[in-house]
């Protein structure tokens, strides 16, 4: 059995990039590993890592300063294996510190952040350049994405990797959400649900969104916006006569286990996600589809990456910017039942894949 040091320097609200190896930590700790998560303290990132079952496998760091995550880290005698969350500053110094003591390195990457075109060309170089230093620092990669993990290969070769996608707890939702007060639908309603960050990063999402909105109105469904962000004032106001007849309804952000009650409601029939198909989709597992599918609701998406290896057959799929083949797949969604099968995205299974990974450390 190993021991285990997860580093992961996100904040809350990059729910997703805590999750995993808080997940992962819990999963492989029920397998015999040692395992422990070192997060930024905070109250809110306390509250996720209780909701996630994994409060006690934290190690707390007061600040962002490097040299309190190296404080956190357990000694060489240990033979901790440290495994990156994704890249950050932090991660690559407790990296090259634990390379300078003769430790393991483990980079475990859930998306490719120097090919997100949205950001500045200096914002992307300086992950271009984290990257690199992450890849030169490294002993073996894991890669949540299939297409990111061959991209890597194929650039380097050399450097062993595996491919082990995002997960979802499969507890089942005790009761759905009832007093949502900004959001009571009429008996009988039929709604779509949109799941994300209102932000200028998603501006391509959000131009989906609006086409979705039309389509659906047309359908004679309604729908409902979970999410918040910058660009929130400006879909209001291109959506206003909709929100004041009461055909879209914005509920802002909401913490992970509401979310989950919420799209278990009755009157939504189906849940949109967008993905234009660029490398940075291809290269990223949206940690919303497993919201969706644990909420068991068809999804409105795109063959993109994760989210069409993971769906396959299951998925209601239009092509990106398209109206027409959107309304067949608006029609076609709202009107299935579908049943997916959990314990094939589950935590559990994705942290038996990590121990077999982990073996050659042992």
């Amino acid at each position: 059995m190993a021991t285990l040091d997860f580093v992961a320097a996100g904040t809350f609200r990059a729910n997703a990039s805590l999750l995993r190896p808080l997940a992962l930590a819990r999963e492989l700790s029920v397998l015999g590993h040692d395992s422990q998560c070192h997060l930024l303290d905070s109250p809110s990132t306390r509250e996720l890592a209780a909701d996630v079952g994994a409060g006690g496998l934290v190690r707390w760091v007061p600040t962002k300063n490097p040299r309190e995550y190296l404080k956190s880290i357990r000694p060489l005698s240990q033979k901790p294996v440290l495994v990156l969350g994704n890249v950050s500053l932090v991660g690559v110094w407790c990296a090259v510190w634990n390379r300078c003591r003769g430790g393991v390195v483990v980079s475990d990457w859930d998306e490719w952040l120097s090919t997100k075109s949205h950001y500045p060309l200096s914002r992307r170089l300086i992950w271009r350049v984290l990257e690199w230093a992450a890849r030169r620092l490294s002993h073996s990669f894991v890669f949540a994405s299939a297409d990111l993990r061959a991209a890597f290969a194929e650039r380097y070769p050399k450097i062993p990797s595996t491919y082990i996608s995002y997960g979802m707890t499969c507890a089942a939702i005790e009761s759905p959400a009832s007093n949502v007060p900004v959001w009571q639908p009429v008996a009988g309603s039929r709604w779509l649900a949109y799941l994300g960050s209102l932000t200028t990063a998603y501006t391509r999402d959000l131009q989906e969104l609006r086409l979705l909105v039309a389509v659906a109105l047309d359908a004679g469904l309604q729908v409902l916006i979970i999410g918040d962000g910058e660009q929130r004032p400006s879909l209001e106001a291109d959506l206003k006569a909709e929100i004041l007849a009461g055909q879209v309804v914005f509920c802002g952000y909401m913490k992970p286990g509401p979310v989950d009650a919420l799209l278990a409601r009755p009157e939504i029939t189906a849940c949109f996600l967008p993905l234009e198909d660029t490398m940075h989709n291809r290269a990223r597992c949206p940690n919303k589809l497993y919201h969706y599918m644990r909420a068991q609701k068809s999804v409105i998406t795109n063959r993109v990456g994760e989210v069409g290896r993971t769906l396959l057959e299951s998925g209601y799929y239009y092509n990106y910017s398209d109206s027409s083949s959107l309304a067949t797949a608006v029609r076609r969604a709202s009107a299935a039942v579908v049943h997916y099968d959990l314990s094939s995205v589950s935590w559990t299974r994705r942290a038996r894949a990590f121990d077999e990974w982990l073996g050659q450390y042992a």
